[in-house]
C-alpha cells in the first residue's frame, strides 16, 4: 500500500466552509473558523458576569477572534472552558457572550488564558479538510493520490465509525474536570466525503476525464447519534495520521474503483447537470 505524507485541517461546519468543501477541487474562498489548538494571549487578572481582564503588560487578547470560546489553564494544566468570546474591545479586556463559567476552586489571578474554535458541542459536526497529492512522490503525470478512505473506517459503509488508528476524537476534560480514567474517552464518528466529482458520462464510466484532480479532500465528522453523550461544556482533542494511505487515482478512474477506496457517499455530478451514484455506492449529498 502507498502512502504520501499531507497536512490535515479542521473546521467548523459553516454556510462558508459547505461551500468549498462541496467543489470539486476543495479550493475556495479562504475557510473560516479553523478548529486548532487554543492559543495563550494573556494571564488573568479580573473578572464578573461576562467581562475579563487580562494582567499587563503580557496580554494581547487581539490574537483571538469573536466566536472563539475562552478557557484558563489551571495548576494542573487542565484547559477549563470559561465561555464563547464576543468582543475584544483592547488588548487585555473582552466581553464573553454570557456570564463565565464559575468552578470551585475558581479562576485565580496569574493563570494563563487561551482561545480556539475547538470546542465541539453535543449536535455539532465538523470538516476534516486533507491535502491531497498532485505531484512527485514516484506519481506521473495524469496520476494523483487522494486519501484511501477504507482505512479511516472500520467498515467500508458510510455509517462504520471511524478508524482510531487514523483519525479519532478524545475528551480531555469535562466542564473542567480531568476524564483521563473515564471509559469513553475516545468518541466514535462516521465520516463522509463532502467533495462533488463530476463526470462526462452517463455510464458514470469515470470521475477525472480532464484531469481535474482535487487539491483538498474534505471529510465531513457527523457525532449524531454518539455525540447525544457529548457534554456542551467538554474539551475535545481532535488528531489526525498525516501519512495518509494513498488511493491512486487517473483521468479513467470509474466511480466503482472509488466507492472500493472508501468514497461510498460521495456526489456524482455530470455535465448534462443530473446527479447518481455508481452501483452499490449509496447516497450522497451534503
Amino acid at each position: 500500500m502507498s502512502t504520501y505524507n499531507s497536512s490535515v485541517n479542521y473546521y467548523r461546519v459553516n454556510a462558508n466552509n459547505t461551500n468549498i468543501a462541496i467543489t470539486n477541487s476543495g479550493v475556495g474562498s479562504p475557510p473560516t473558523e479553523e478548529i486548532a489548538a487554543p492559543l495563550t494571549a494573556g494571564t488573568y487578572s479580573s473578572g464578573s458576569g461576562v467581562n475579563i481582564t487580562g494582567q499587563t503588560p503580557g496580554s494581547d487578547f487581539t490574537q483571538w477572534s469573536t466566536g472563539q470560546y475562552l478557557y484558563f489553564i489551571d495548576n494542573n494544566g487542565v484547559y477549563r472552558l470559561l465561555g464563547q468570546i464576543n468582543t475584544i474591545p483592547t488588548s487585555s479586556t473582552l466581553t464573553l457572550v454570557a456570564n463565565a463559567i464559575t468552578y470551585s476552586p475558581a479562576i485565580a489571578v496569574g493563570m494563563p488564558l487561551a482561545a480556539s474554535y475547538s470546542l465541539v458541542t453535543t449536535t455539532e459536526s465538523f470538516y476534516i479538510r486533507v491535502q491531497t497529492q498532485l505531484s512527485g512522490g514516484g506519481l506521473s503525470a495524469g496520476e494523483a493520490n487522494i486519501p484511501l478512505m477504507t482505512s479511516w473506517r472500520t467498515q467500508n459503509t458510510a455509517s462504520a465509525p471511524n478508524n482510531t488508528s487514523v483519525t479519532k476524537l478524545e475528551r480531555v476534560s469535562n466542564v473542567g474536570t480531568p476524564v483521563s480514567n473515564a471509559s469513553a474517552a475516545n468518541i466514535p464518528f462516521t465520516l463522509r466525503v463532502m467533495n462533488v466529482f463530476s463526470s462526462n458520462s452517463p455510464a458514470f464510466t469515470r470521475l477525472w476525464p480532464n484531469q481535474d484532480f482535487p487539491e483538498y479532500i474534505w471529510i465531513r465528522a457527523d457525532l449524531s447519534p454518539t455525540g447525544a453523550s457529548l457534554a456542551g461544556q467538554s474539551m475535545f482533542r481532535i488528531t489526525t495520521e498525516e501519512t495518509i494511505n494513498a488511493f491512486k487515482i487517473t483521468a479513467n478512474t470509474t466511480p466503482q474503483q472509488a466507492f472500493d477506496a472508501g468514497y461510498v457517499n460521495i456526489n456524482l455530478l455530470l455535465v448534462t447537470g443530473t446527479t447518481g451514484t455508481p452501483g452499490g455506492g449509496g447516497g450522497g449529498g451534503a
